[in-house]
């Protein structure tokens, strides 16, 4: 019921905001939830304002959590992205990655994921150089992690198929997009939809 839990946010952020003031962590998460809620709706002007006022409080502090500034910072950038302010959204991403790197080092596998979610964004902008960079440092700590047998690897391993075809790397390309179908076959039932997707984009690549 996300009305519901629209009306608990908002009850917890007005408890908070007169318990605590206006510039408390409390205000902070419970800003970020009601941001977090209305992007999940689709509700982006509505969702803006308060990932704002939790970045604001975030960046006022001495030491913020760095799992909640990470989750602001995504959270605009999708907010940004999906209002056509792209432009606006690639540095936060970018700050998000770093953040992860200087105060959450031990945490490899969100540096992944949000390494992967910079690559992704930078595609879509035209950045082929630096999301190929992105994506590099992003399967060296999956595979640190899981090593290089894992089905893991396949939403990266189409990414990176995606740059290497931008890029004219063509043979590259051709042995990612092959590891991403036999990594799918051999860890996934047959009908699994990864599977069906790792053929069609190695068809469709070979026809063009």
């Amino acid at each position: 019921d996300l009305e519901g839990a629209r009306a608990l946010i908002e009850r917890a952020l007005a408890l908070a905001e007169a318990t605590h003031g206006p510039n408390h962590p409390s205000v902070a998460e419970s800003s970020l939830n009601l941001g977090v809620l209305s992007t999940y709706e689709g509700r982006f002007a509505d969702g803006e304002a308060p990932l704002r006022r939790a970045l604001d409080i975030l960046h006022g502090m001495n030491d913020p959590p760095v799992s909640m500034l990470a989750a602001a910072l995504s959270g605009l950038a999708s907010v940004l992205h999906s209002t056509g302010r792209g432009e606006e959204a690639l540095p936060l991403l970018r700050e998000v990655v770093e953040l992860r790197k200087t105060r959450a080092s031990d945490d490899r596998r969100s540096l992944a994921i949000d390494l992967q979610n910079l690559a992704t964004f930078l595609v879509s902008r035209g950045f082929i150089d630096e999301a190929s960079t992105r994506t590099a440092e992003a399967r060296a700590i999956l595979e640190e992690l899981h090593g290089t047998d894992s089905v893991a690897m396949v939403p990266l391993l189409w990414l990176q198929e995606e740059i290497q075809y931008h890029r004219g790397e063509l043979a590259a390309q051709r042995e990612t997009a092959q590891l991403a179908l036999d990594l799918s076959k051999r860890h996934l039932p047959a009908d699994h939809w990864w599977i069906a997707h790792s053929l069609t984009t190695q068809i469709g690549r070979a026809h063009v």
